[in-house]
């Protein structure tokens, strides 16, 4: 494997142990409704965004 792969592999996996240790709730207002997440759900989800708007981006 090329040295760019490893250090992707390497970021990946901290981000894992990130969100295993995160505790906590976090709350989102979605236009007049709250609604109550666990702040790992909203850290993968915000994380999800980020790989959507990269791969946008790159296009």
């Amino acid at each position: 494997m090329s040295k760019s792969m490893w250090i992707g592999l390497l970021i990946l996996a901290a981000f894992v142990v990130v969100l295993i240790m995160t505790q906590g709730k976090v709350s989102v207002n979605l236009f007049s409704k709250v609604v109550t997440l666990k702040t790992s759900y909203a850290l993968l989800a915000a994380a999800g965004v980020g790989v959507v708007a990269g791969a946008l981006l790159r296009k």
